[in-house]
Formats: structure tokens, C-alpha cells, sequence
């Protein structure tokens, strides 16, 4: 139940970050929404495994936001797919 909670406030968070990303206009609203799933981790396991949870999902946040900038910053074609 912890890990599958945590795999999917983690996909969750993936999704708005990468939509913040791309659709103009409403960025901060979409990074804001995405930082929310984090609480909900929170909220959920307030006795169980908080530590191990937030050490999961802000590691692989950042290791996920900072690979779609780099992403973003090549564009489409420097793209490699191996």
C-alpha cells in the first residue's frame, strides 16, 4: 500500500511537472498542484515511513524535473533515445 501510494503521487507529480513545463500560462499553478501530492503522502502515513517517502519523492522529483529541463533546453531533435 506504501509503495503504490508513493508510485502514484510520484507519477502524479511527473504529470504537472512536465505539463508546467510545456503549456504556457498557467506554470505556476501546475508546479503548485504537483507539490500537493507530496502532502498527501504526508497525510495519509503520518506514523509509517514518512522519512523513507519524502526522502522517495522529493529525490526523484528533482532527478525527474531537472531531466525534463534538459529536455526542454535541447528541444525536440537532440533528443537521444538509447
Amino acid at each position: 500500500m506504501k509503495i503504490a501510494l508513493g508510485g502514484i503521487c510520484l507519477a502524479l507529480t511527473v504529470i504537472f511537472l512536465f505539463g508546467g513545463s510545456i503549456v504556457p500560462g498557467i506554470e505556476l499553478t501546475l508546479f503548485a498542484i504537483s507539490s500537493l501530492f507530496t502532502a498527501v503522502m504526508i497525510l495519509e502515513l503520518i506514523l509509517a515511513g514518512i522519512a523513507f517517502l519524502l526522502l522517495y519523492d522529493f529525490v526523484y522529483t528533482f532527478l525527474i524535473g531537472f531531466y525534463l529541463r534538459r529536455i526542454k533546453g535541447r528541444g525536440i531533435d537532440g533528443m537521444k533515445l538509447s
